[in-house]
């Protein structure tokens, strides 16, 4: 970590290595192309119309992470994104809003992942999930996905294998 910089996080779009920057005080994120770039990158995405307007919610605990999907699935065409820093917060959220798709991490605060993700099979069964999480163990990943996730992706994740994912489950809805 850089104090003049922040701290950073390494992250692929279209193949291209990013160098995401990442302050608390304002939070705010830095990326290291400039967004010319990934505009004309964009014009190439994944998505059609219907699927960009199904509603996505992150759910991590980690805000830089959430700020920098948000971000990404803005530049995708996604307007309808909701947040949640914790599980209990999803599950809340979830009672309140309708969401086609959960994006969640396993390891937070107050109520982890895969008890969300029990909750959302049990009551949601509709509901798509990928899974994304720095646990690479293959154990964890066939229990998760023995559990109904969609999709399991690690951390640090590739854009591009995340809105294919994204793009491939909401065309099977």
């Amino acid at each position: 970590m850089d104090p003049a910089r922040g701290r950073y996080l390494n992250y692929t779009r279209r193949n291209t290595p990013l160098k995401v920057w990442v302050f608390d005080d304002p939070p705010r994120l830095e990326i290291s192309h400039p967004i010319s770039y990934i505009n004309r990158a964009h014009s190439d995405g994944f998505m059609t119309d219907n699927i960009k307007e199904r509603t996505i919610l992150i759910v991590d605990d980690e805000k830089p992470f959430r700020d920098l999907v948000r971000y990404e699935l803005g530049q995708e065409g996604y307007s309808s994104i909701l947040e949640a820093e914790d599980g209990e917060e999803a599950i809340n959220l979830l009672a309140e809003k309708h969401v086609d798709l959960i994006l969640l991490d396993l390891r937070m605060p107050k109520l982890a992942g895969e008890d969300v993700l029990r909750f959302v099979r049990g009551n949601h069964p509709k509901i798509s999930v990928i899974v994304m999480t720095g646990q690479t163990e293959n154990t964890v990943k066939q229990k998760i996905l023995g559990l109904g996730a969609d999709a399991y992706l690690v951390k640090p994740y590739d854009s591009t294998e995340l809105l294919e994912s994204i793009c491939g489950i909401l065309e099977k809805k």
